[in-house]
């Protein structure tokens, strides 16, 4: 599998998600170094917003090797539904971190 790379995303920024703050946000959940606490507010983060669809959006979000693609066929979850999850988890997140 190919790896995602950061790309700025005019709908995010539509819903007030600053480039800056998307690019934070994208590599807080993709450091594979990052901390506990920090997993578990991402963790926190995709239930609240995903529901019984939070595993497939936190392996989406925190795994650079997967895809939509690869979360609709492992997960079911359509890719609408999980861009509109991510766009979601992006506001929340940069809420709780008060970036």
């Amino acid at each position: 599998m190919n790896r995602r790379v950061f790309r700025f995303s005019t709908r995010l920024k539509n819903s007030g998600v600053s480039e800056a703050r998307q690019h934070i946000i994208y590599g807080v959940t993709n450091d594979s170094r990052r901390t506990s606490e920090t997993d578990a507010l991402i963790r926190s983060v995709c239930r609240s917003v995903g529901g019984d669809d939070a595993d497939g959006l936190y392996k989406f979000l925190t795994d650079d090797r997967v895809d939509h693609n690869y979360i609709y066929i492992n997960y079911g979850i359509r890719p609408n539904n999980l861009f509109e999850m991510k766009r979601n988890f992006y506001k929340s997140f940069m809420e709780r971190l008060r970036l």
